[in-house]
């Protein structure tokens, strides 16, 4: 089994500017690969989160809901990015983004070697992004298919980690950025 292969993988972060248990972390990746027994994607989590966003009241709570969209919402809101892959059929590659509204610049140089991967390894992709919860709590936001980076910068917006007032408003038409 060649590990680097998406199909390999269950989940990936793609860490921003915020530290993550006191480290800074922004621009790296963590993978969390499938075990040769594989199962739902919840139970990766909760063995992932046992060592990690330890000091996240919010993730907390969604772990205790045993809610893998809830876990994936929680960590987009703390402007890190979640890829989850969903292949249920070799002949159709798929994978789902979970994204912040904003993401960095070394966040966004991870997504795009990231990208090339799943343009190689031949992946559907779709997002959801602007995700929020309405006054039920449900879950609620908007879906799009990726096929490349560019439609990842069309829904989020990149932002200057060190200067947060620097930020770059990607929908922005005009040329000069």
């Amino acid at each position: 089994m060649e590990k680097d292969l998406i199909q390999n993988l269950k989940v990936a972060i793609f860490y921003g500017g915020k530290e993550v248990d006191g480290k800074k972390k922004d621009g790296k990746v963590e993978k969390i690969y499938k075990d040769e027994e594989d199962t739902a994607h919840i139970f990766y989590m909760l063995d992932f989160l046992k060592n990690n966003f330890k000091n996240e009241t919010e993730i907390k709570k969604a772990i205790e809901k045993h809610d893998v969209n809830s876990i994936f919402y929680e960590i987009s809101k703390l402007g890190h990015a979640v890829f989850a892959e969903s292949t249920s059929t070799s002949r159709y590659k798929q994978g789902l983004y979970y994204l912040p509204r904003y993401i960095s610049e070394k966040q966004k140089k991870s997504l795009e070697v990231f990208e090339e991967q799943l343009k190689d390894e031949n992946y559907h992709v779709n997002a959801f992004y602007n995700l929020h919860r309405d006054e039920d709590g449900i879950l609620l936001g908007n879906q799009r298919e990726i096929q490349s980076i560019k439609d990842i910068l069309n829904v989020v917006e990149v932002k200057n980690i060190d200067n947060p007032d620097n930020e770059i408003n990607l929908n922005d038409s005009s040329e000069e950025r």
